[in-house]
């Protein structure tokens, strides 16, 4: 499957800005994308 090509399991993505905006589209792309965690400085995690 083409997500298959761009799947995060068992990686860390680490987003500036995760809380508002583009970096909060970012850090749900992550965890739709197998990320294992997805963090911000202004927020615990988004999964």
């Amino acid at each position: 499957m083409l997500l298959d090509m761009f799947s995060l399991a068992g990686q860390v993505g680490i987003v500036a800005g995760g809380g508002q905006g583009l970096g909060q589209v970012y850090c749900r792309a992550f965890a739709e994308a197998g990320a294992d965690g997805v963090w911000d400085r202004t927020c615990s995690a988004i999964s």
